[in-house]
């Protein structure tokens, strides 16, 4: 079944409303309410046949077939074991679905988990629905990344409230869906007990970054080598022209979002956090120019967007002013979604193709 595009945006616009109906209900009837919310986007993203990542998963999941946890864990130890996990439940019931639907749940609710702890009340549907419109397409195609993601984004509540313990366990659980993960460890170093950005060591990240860009060759060779995968190897021998349209459009919403800092730094101490947050998601979308592959990792920072874009209603105390900026952050989530997955056609899910693998 194909779902038309403008279909599919009525469905994000519903299931953020039911989170922020289900925020400011008392807890039996708000509960039901997020499970809807949930829910949409669960199905949607369960029951899909679009994206050019699927055909890959579909094929790992394939090959796993008739095989034990046990054998799993001898073919790849530890290493991102909570895929493996995941292939294993989906092959008990023989059923692709589920092996989707496992992703899909949990990536959705450790990003509902985020907005519920580091999002003011009021702004938790607005904040759910740029999740939906900006970086769900991209959940289903990076599926263990964006888990990875979510549960990272669920964690910086441990940072800022500086529990390196909890911090370091939810980058250790991300970790096993996604390697790329443990690199988050040393953000938890970024502010102090005061949540004070520590500049020095700000400058020092972005200085490895550039380093690191530079010797990508080197590093992705060694990371190929030293956990025996070959998939490094495309990173480094990545041939096909890229745009990188995307890096392009997070800086100009940079700059947007800096002022923003400026004006509103006061209020949010939070704010100066998340700003280095996205100078250092920038920076890592440089390597979209090298690589695709390489440019993943940017979207543990690049989250954060969702949390500063809807702040920009709070500078308004006027009801009707505060209306009018709600809907133009709306406007902005589908301007994106519009732009970057229906003509540009990233992700490959447009036409939205529903079906059972």
């Amino acid at each position: 079944m194909e779902i038309n595009f403008v279909f599919l945006l009525c469905l994000f616009s519903l299931s953020a409303l039911f989170l922020q109906l289900g925020m400011d209900q008392k807890k039996g009837f708000g509960t039901i309410l997020i499970t809807f919310s949930l829910c949409i986007p669960v199905i949607l993203a369960t029951f899909r046949q679009v994206g050019t990542d699927t055909p890959v998963y579909y094929s790992v999941f394939s090959s796993y077939q008739n095989r034990s946890l046990m054998d799993h864990f001898i073919n790849e130890g530890w290493k991102e074991f909570g895929n493996s996990l995941f292939i294993f439940i989906g092959n008990l019931v023989n059923s692709f679905n589920v092996y989707l639907f496992l992703y899909s749940f949990f990536t959705l609710l450790f990003v509902i988990l985020a907005l519920k702890a580091l999002v003011k009340k009021e702004l938790i549907g607005m904040s759910f629905f740029l999740y939906l419109c900006l970086l769900y397409p991209i959940s289903l195609n990076t599926m263990r990344q964006s888990l990875a993601v979510a549960i990272i984004f669920y964690s910086y509540k441990f940072l800022l409230n500086r529990s390196f313990f909890r911090f370091f366990l939810g980058v250790l659980i991300a970790a096993q869906f996604h390697i790329s993960s443990v690199v988050m460890l040393p953000i938890y170093f970024l502010i102090n007990e005061q949540r004070k950005l520590r500049k020095g060591f700000f400058v020092l990240i972005l200085s490895s970054i550039v380093v690191a860009i530079v010797s990508y060759k080197w590093i992705f060779s060694f990371l190929s080598f030293f956990l025996n995968d070959e998939r490094y190897n495309a990173y480094i021998n990545y041939t096909e022209p890229t745009t990188n349209y995307l890096f392009f459009f997070n800086f100009i919403l940079f700059l947007g979002i800096s002022f923003f800092q400026l004006v509103h730094s006061e209020k949010n101490k939070k704010n100066q956090f998340y700003f280095a947050m996205l100078a250092i998601g920038l920076l890592l979308g440089v390597t979209g120019f090298i690589s695709p592959f390489i440019k993943r990792i940017s979207i543990f920072f690049d989250v954060i967007q969702i949390l500063l874009i809807p702040d920009v209603v709070l500078l308004y105390r006027m009801k009707i002013e505060n209306s009018f900026m709600l809907f133009f952050v709306y406007l902005f989530g589908v301007a994106y979604f519009i732009l970057f997955y229906v003509i540009l056609k990233f992700s490959t899910i447009i036409p939205y193709i529903l079906g059972s693998c």
